[in-house]
């Protein structure tokens, strides 16, 4: 369902599946769900049990930090980036993360350019696919959103140089 677009009905069956067998995959895609919804609130809960459950694993820090940008809490967003660089293995995960960084760094007015150097270091020297990765909740918040035109521009570039990736 969370696939198809079905978030809501995605919800009331994870909701359910959630009261008998509580593990990571089950509150990410809450999670998950919950963003594109816009409720960062309640899905940056669901991260941090997502995070509980399996703390070794990137995607939980990822999914965490892309909900507190949203949520406009760009120092969180920030150190969960870094965390997630830290248990990432996978040129996608360290990209994303390093994608993070440079948009909460942006956010809270520190310049990025070492971290971009970086991340377009990787994207142009190893070759991976970003898998089941989705910006267009990024997106839809970053269209939304009252930021600096410079700052919105600049995320964009960085969101279409990581898309090329997909």
């Amino acid at each position: 369902m969370f696939e198809q677009g079905y978030y809501n009905d995605a919800l009331r069956v994870l909701n359910m599946d959630l009261n008998w067998n509580k593990n990571s995959s089950f509150y990410s895609i809450r999670g998950c769900s919950k963003v594109q919804l816009g409720r960062y609130s309640e899905a940056i809960s669901d991260f941090l049990k997502q995070i509980e459950f399996d703390p070794s694993d990137p995607n939980g820090y990822l999914n965490i930090s892309e909900a507190y940008i949203m949520n406009g809490n760009y120092n969180d967003a920030l150190s969960y980036s870094l965390s997630a660089f830290h248990y990432s293995n996978e040129d996608k995960d360290k990209a994303i993360s390093l994608y993070l960084r440079c948009v909460s760094m942006k956010l809270v007015g520190s310049d990025p350019i070492s971290i971009e150097t970086e991340l377009i270091q990787i994207l142009t020297s190893t070759d991976f696919n970003l898998g089941s990765w989705s910006f267009t909740p990024f997106v839809n918040w970053l269209n939304k959103t009252k930021i600096l035109d410079t700052d919105k521009i600049y995320m964009q570039i960085l969101t279409d140089k990581l898309n090329e990736k997909k």
